[in-house]
């Protein structure tokens, strides 16, 4: 999988996990996010089956349910993008004038 495909599935993902959860859990799962000292802890769990989101994310890209090492090895890398791109996004939030790219696809300079 290309880091250009991880970054989409990444974005695909945070897109319907703030549809899920709503735009206060997405912001209370960032903060947690933030404070976490766990690397395999995503708090977005906190507040769903956020697998099933991850999932969805997924098949909407025409991709399977990770079966092999490498499908899982994927997965991984494009939790970790999504886990990076939400505090990209804290910050675009903090710094305005940082911000890059409209509301849905906006992003903080440099993530």
């Amino acid at each position: 999988m290309t880091t250009t495909q991880i970054d989409r599935l990444a974005r695909v993902f945070l897109r319907g996990l703030r549809k899920e959860i709503g735009a206060a859990k997405f912001r209370k799962a960032r903060v947690l996010n933030a404070d976490e000292t766990n690397p395999m802890v995503c708090h977005s769990h906190d507040f769903c089956d956020a697998n099933m989101v991850m999932l969805a994310a997924f098949e909407s890209e025409g991709l399977d349910i990770p079966e092999t090492d490498e499908d899982e090895r994927a997965w991984g890398l494009v939790w970790d993008r999504a886990k990076a791109i939400m505090q990209c996004d804290e910050l675009a939030e903090a710094y305005p004038g940082q911000r890059i790219g409209n509301d849905e696809t906006a992003h903080y300079r440099g993530c």
